[in-house]
């Protein structure tokens, strides 16, 4: 775990309720989309010495995406839009309506939540040019 200490670990699989490898999954796939969002920041740059706001803030994302993987049932990022939108079979068709917009064609949901973007919005991470 890159951004996560083991006590926050705990911390949050005690909130979840989930078994060990599957927080153990949540994390790694928030982590990635820390970075894909981030543009591998953290690579150049070690987490440990940044400032205490932005480490807050990241690790903040890292939960409020773990809490979203977990509350959509999903463990790796790809599977959020493999549920289909609309199944027909004969004369019968099954809108999935309820999760996409109903004017949008093939309107897909985003990888990641809206806490997980909010939170890292405040620390200028998602703008490459800021140091």
């Amino acid at each position: 775990m890159k951004f996560l200490t083991t006590d926050e670990f705990e911390a949050l699989q005690s909130e979840t309720g989930v078994t060990f490898q599957e927080l153990k999954t949540a994390v790694e796939q928030s982590e990635k989309l820390v970075d894909i969002y981030t543009r591998r920041y953290y690579a150049q740059k070690n987490f440990e010495s940044e400032n205490p706001f932005v480490k807050d803030c990241v690790k903040d994302a890292v939960r409020e995406q773990v809490r979203f993987l977990i509350r959509n049932n999903v463990n790796y990022l790809e599977e959020i839009n493999d549920v289909p939108q609309s199944l027909t079979i004969g004369r019968t068709t099954i809108s999935n309506a309820s999760k996409y917009s109903n004017a949008v064609k093939g309107a897909t949901k985003s990888i990641a939540s809206i806490g997980f973007i909010d939170t890292l919005s405040a620390t200028g991470l998602l703008y490459r040019g800021v140091e």
